[in-house]
């Protein structure tokens, strides 16, 4: 299910716990992590797998450089000019 939902598993977590009881309880715990458990439908975790995409997409975005109001029109930023001969 972490595979589906795309969830990492360190390898420290298999290094830690040793015995299937052990790693099953820490496999678990990873996925209440995520809002999952190991009887969660495919809704949800098709809804994990998107948050953590966009989490990742998001991961390495300099929030301080996003523009928050709107663009400025190229009229305003500059008089109209004629170019007619008179």
């Amino acid at each position: 299910m972490c595979k589906r939902a795309t969830i990492g598993i360190a390898p420290s977590i298999y290094v830690k716990n040793k015995t299937d009881q052990q790693l099953r309880a820490a496999l678990e715990e990873l996925l209440s992590k995520h809002g999952l458990s190991k009887s969660s439908g495919p809704e949800a975790v098709e809804a994990v797998k998107q948050r953590l995409a966009k989490e990742r997409d998001l991961e390495g975005i300099d929030v301080s450089n996003i523009v928050s109001g709107p663009r400025r029109r190229r009229e305003a930023a500059a008089p109209a000019r004629s170019y007619a001969y008179t």
